[in-house]
């Protein structure tokens, strides 16, 4: 489905709190250790781990901070790392969480000077008790090149990453869930 700059402005999921404000601080995980996410040598987010799909029909799922828990924050991360270990099992995985305000995601430009992406209050058709989600959609109908190239722009507030105890420290994590991803590595993603 293709979003507007109007979109923006109204609800558009009954369950939601809400438009996302531009104030509001947003969240993205990633997982270091997969190497579709974080690049081993750089420590940067890789594109690939933004799909085009997503920016153009799907939405990249985010999360609106003020409106997250930490338990289903550390569901989710939990869930990708289960993925993850079932296709490399003995892995080390360390979860880390980019924090970046919605208004930078708005403010960005693609190469012609429109606007770049537009920030929706959907929710998660597969989680709607989670009301803190939220989508990021390319603003235009764009080429995959087009896309490739906004992508890299927003790629830029993912290499800032956080551990879970840092985003959330009165939070006591289980590290059977994030298969022992509490390391001092992982406090110090960048």
């Amino acid at each position: 489905m293709m979003y507007t700059l109007g979109d923006e402005e109204t609800t558009q999921d009954p369950a939601s709190p809400g438009p996302v404000k531009s104030a509001e601080p947003l969240i993205r995980w990633f997982i270091k250790g997969r190497e579709d996410h974080i690049h081993p040598d750089t420590n940067k987010v890789v594109p690939n781990a933004i799909s085009l799909g997503d920016l153009k029909e799907n939405g990249l799922s985010i999360d609106r901070l003020n409106y997250a828990t930490p338990e289903s924050v550390k569901n989710r991360i939990g869930q990708q790392v289960e993925n993850a270990l079932k296709k490399v099992p003995d892995a080390q995985y360390f979860p880390q969480i980019a924090k970046f305000k919605c208004s930078d995601v708005r403010h960005l430009q693609d190469d012609a000077g429109e606007r770049a992406f537009v920030v929706i209050d959907k929710l998660d058709p597969n989680n709607l008790e989670n009301v803190a989600h939220a989508s990021i959609f390319s603003a235009l109908k764009r080429t995959p090149s087009e896309l490739r190239g906004i992508r890299l722009k927003l790629i830029e507030f993912f290499n800032s990453r956080f551990s879970f105890e840092d985003m959330f420290p009165a939070v006591n994590t289980d590290a059977e869930t994030t298969n022992s991803a509490v390391t001092s590595e992982a406090k110090e993603c960048n």
